[in-house]
Parts: C-alpha cells; structure tokens; sequence
C-alpha cells in the first residue's frame, strides 16, 4: 500500500515524507541584538535529510544550534497500481473524445462544399 499526499500517492510513507519536509522553505529569523553583539547573525531553521532521517535544525549563522526528529506524519493509504489505471484509462478518453471530433469534422467537410 502507498501513502496520499496532498492527492498524490507514493509508493512509501519515506517518499511521501520526501516529497512534504523537501519543499519546506528555510525560516530566516533576525538575532537578538545585545550589548556585546549589537548586529547578531540571523537564525535559520531548517528541515535536513541526514542519515536517513528528517531533522529540523536551527543554525546561527553557520553554527548549529539544535536538531530534533520532525514531527510523525500519518498518511491515508491508497494503492499505486490503481491510482496508475486510473490515469491510463483517463488519457485514453481524452484520446477517443479528441478523435470523435475529428471523425465528425471529417464527416461534415463534404456537406460544407456544396
């Protein structure tokens, strides 16, 4: 069974996984001004495959500043093969709804001519 994501269906729970913490944009957060660092590096967050893992880390500047695992995310199940058929028996309909109007245009081109 695959897991559904936004729609689509991925193989696995990992490629759906893939698919959600990849497009992820990085968080840009200004540092805290204090009295010995008035102009402070801002703070990134963002979410990184490591190890086979997901993680959400926290840099300043270039220097990590903390790191979890994100969040379980529970998926609905759906299965590929059928998601596969459905779209193979979609397109072959757009084709014979395409090549019936041609047919009919065809079919009137010789009664325009008189």
């Amino acid at each position: 069974m695959g897991a559904l994501h936004f729609g689509k269906c991925y193989e696995t729970s990992q490629a759906a996984d893939a698919a959600l913490w990849s497009s992820v944009a990085p968080v840009v957060v200004p540092g805290s001004p204090t009295l010995l660092q008035p102009n402070p590096p801002p703070f990134f967050h963002v979410a990184e495959f490591v190890n086979g893992s997901w993680l959400l880390r926290k840099y300043e500047g270039s220097t990590l500043k903390s790191s979890h695992a994100v969040p379980a995310s529970n998926y609905q199940t759906c299965n590929v093969a059928e998601s596969a058929t459905d779209g193979f028996i979609l397109a072959w309909a757009v084709v014979a709804v395409w090549g019936a109007a041609w047919a009919i245009s065809m079919l009137r081109r010789p009664l325009s001519m008189r």
